[in-house]
């Protein structure tokens, strides 16, 4: 069974092709995916029987916003 969490995305390096990842999971801290493993890997099911996965979505919070 696949484990569910979130992770955020510190960084891209498209000349090495990695991403930086801030993972909470199994203790795993700040680390490095090659992208082409990351995109295989990212889904989320969209209900609680996991029987609609939903590939390659993503939440982009810009740095310089704010709520007032």
């Amino acid at each position: 069974d696949a484990e569910g969490h979130y992770s955020l995305i510190l960084a891209v390096n498209k000349k090495k092709g990695t991403l930086t990842i801030a993972d909470p999971s199994s203790g795993r801290g700040i680390w490095n995916i090659k992208i082409k493993k990351f995109v295989k890997r990212w889904y989320d099911y969209m209900d609680l029987r996991r029987e609609k996965k939903l590939r390659r979505w993503m939440l982009w919070v810009d740095p310089s916003s704010k709520v007032d």
